[in-house]
């Protein structure tokens, strides 16, 4: 399975996406900066800002957002709030209000037409495909989108679909879930603001309180073990299956000598006995850039566990350390993070462990199962 992994890794760093050079300026990507330059504005708002933008001809405010060092981070009409954004997926509903002021900036359907099947997305207005109908101006098909507004959002097996009801009419879009579509970033891009990101969460001061677990949970493996069964990846080996033992009349993670294996993997799947613990990673970023991270083990993984399941493998390497792979599978998007550590046994069970290794980021999914076919 390891050589498996490592030929992903170097298809990855191979093949995957053109990228250009970093954005200098008020913009976070190069999608940003197209989209705002095309507004033509006499000045770019300075901070947080929704307002008309009249050349648009369309009767719906543009939102701009920027972060804590002022560069802009989102643009796109309004449609969505704050509040609506939490209870749905914020990456998606900022992905549909940039995608529309996209459709805007457009100059007439065939061009929206042109955009269309660029982003691979399927459009119908009141039912009939947006392509084939002879519809007006995008911007008249947004003017008629009043309030009150019954909004979807629905996705499976790597698609979302999307529905706006407003009185008689409708507008439902279909889109692939590519999170170089989704965030609007080529892999350059997420690769440059992932590593900025995790260096600034090296210092963020987190709480460890570990998940509590009961009997019904766990199989018993024999020896005082038990498993609690996880997800299981496309790969053979790869689980989140974690291990635990009794202590009284509870049950915690297992992280004892007499089981490298199972202590190693459940450093990553639990975070009970993370604390004290350093990760030391090579980014390997596109272009071979490989710059280094030095992070708290439960701060890397505090960071992802929102938005990724972690699947794991652990075993000794040919040099007799033990060594992990660890997958982060994105859960809406189709991509992941790839992880790759290494440590000897009794550097593991001493005083503030190291784990050495590398780290591959933004992995289309369909490259693993390419290899797989």
């Amino acid at each position: 399975m390891r050589n498996f992994l490592l030929c992903v890794v170097l298809l990855v760093l191979g093949v995957v996406e053109t990228s250009g050079n970093n954005m200098n300026g008020p913009y976070a990507n190069r999608r940003i900066q197209y989209i705002a330059e095309s507004l033509a504005l006499e000045e770019l708002p300075k901070s947080d800002t929704i307002m008309m933008v009249p050349s648009l001809g369309a009767n719906k405010d543009v939102i701009f957002r920027f972060n804590e060092n002022n560069v802009l981070v989102h643009i796109g009409v309004s449609l969505f709030s704050d509040e609506t954004k939490d209870m749905l997926e914020r990456n998606i509903c900022n992905f549909l209000e940039r995608f529309f002021l996209e459709l805007l900036i457009q100059g007439n359907k065939t061009d929206v037409c042109f955009k269309l099947n660029e982003y691979h997305i399927k459009m119908w207005i009141n039912r009939r495909d947006y392509e084939k109908g002879n519809f007006s101006s995008f911007q008249e098909i947004l003017n008629t989108m009043e309030m009150p507004v019954n909004f979807q959002l629905k996705h499976s097996n790597g698609r979302a679909f999307v529905s706006w009801t407003f009185g008689v009419n409708s507008l439902v879009l279909e889109f692939p879930l590519y999170r170089e579509l989704i965030e609007g970033t080529d892999k350059k891009e997420s690769d440059d603001e992932l590593y900025n990101r995790l260096q600034g969460g090296s210092f963020i001061e987190i709480d460890c309180n570990g998940e509590e677990v009961n009997k019904e949970q766990l199989d018993d493996k024999g020896n005082g073990i038990y498993v609690r069964r996880g997800e299981k990846y496309r790969i053979k080996g790869l689980s989140s299956d974690s291990y635990y033992v009794k202590s009284g009349d509870n049950y915690q993670p297992l992280f004892h000598a007499d089981y490298p294996e199972y202590s190693l993997s459940n450093l990553f799947l639990t975070c009970e006995h993370g604390k004290g613990k350093v990760l030391q990673l090579a980014h390997r970023q596109y272009g071979h850039f490989t710059p280094e991270i030095s992070i708290p083990l439960i701060n890397f993984l505090e960071f992802l566990r929102k938005d990724f399941i972690v699947t794991c493998h652990t075993a000794y390497n040919r040099e007799g350390e033990l060594e992990t792979f660890a997958i982060f599978n994105h859960k809406t998007l189709d991509y992941i993070h790839m992880l790759r550590v290494r440590i000897k046994k009794e550097d593991l069970f001493g005083a503030n462990p190291v784990l050495k290794g590398d780290f591959y980021t933004n992995i289309p999914q369909h490259y693993i199962k390419t290899l797989l076919k």
